[in-house]
């Protein structure tokens, strides 16, 4: 199980910003709709690219692998916070067994218990204008896309925002 923080309200706001000006909005009056939007855009790059746009809290119910180590879902990690074994117990801050690799993936060594409760922070960006200009771009052309074709039912991925995010797409070898 895996819960991940909602995305900042200064996130949203800062992608309606970009996405009025794209289309040339001066009122207010779709604020809510244009919020709602970006913040499917942003899913919408989270999903297609494999990791998380902006960086926020992360808590996680891993099954230890018998392997030794096991993966965390979301990437890329950043910091790892707390790690907890199933009944309780909690490793010491400085001997987390966790380790982050160059990929931005994170990884927990198998605990005492079958289950490991990790609590860590992950994301590409601190904050929208840290995104870098292609995803942020993308991600605002699709937002526009959907404020101007919201009566269709089309769920193709524009073909410019696909080109955009190609180089942040993650495969995932299982």
């Amino acid at each position: 199980m895996t819960r991940v923080d909602g995305m900042p309200a200064t996130v949203l706001a800062d992608g309606r910003t970009a996405t009025k000006a794209l289309l040339r909005l001066e009122s207010d009056l779709e604020d809510a709709l244009i919020d709602a939007q970006v913040g499917a855009a942003i899913g919408a790059f989270e999903a297609v690219c494999g990791l998380l746009a902006i960086a926020r809290p992360v808590a996680e119910t891993v099954q230890a692998s018998a392997r030794g180590w096991t993966r965390l879902s979301q990437v890329p990690v950043r910091s790892v916070e707390a790690v907890e074994a199933a009944e309780g117990a909690a490793f010491p801050a400085d001997d987390l067994p966790t380790d982050i690799d160059p990929d931005g993936v994170g990884w927990v060594r198998r605990g005492t218990g079958d289950r490991l409760y990790v609590r860590y922070t992950a994301g590409l960006a601190d904050g929208w204008a840290d995104l870098p200009d292609a995803a942020r771009h993308g991600i605002v052309r699709l937002a526009a896309h959907l404020f101007t074709h919201r009566d269709r039912t089309d769920d193709a991925l524009p073909a410019a925002v696909a080109a955009l995010w190609r180089p942040f797409k993650r495969l995932r070898l299982r």
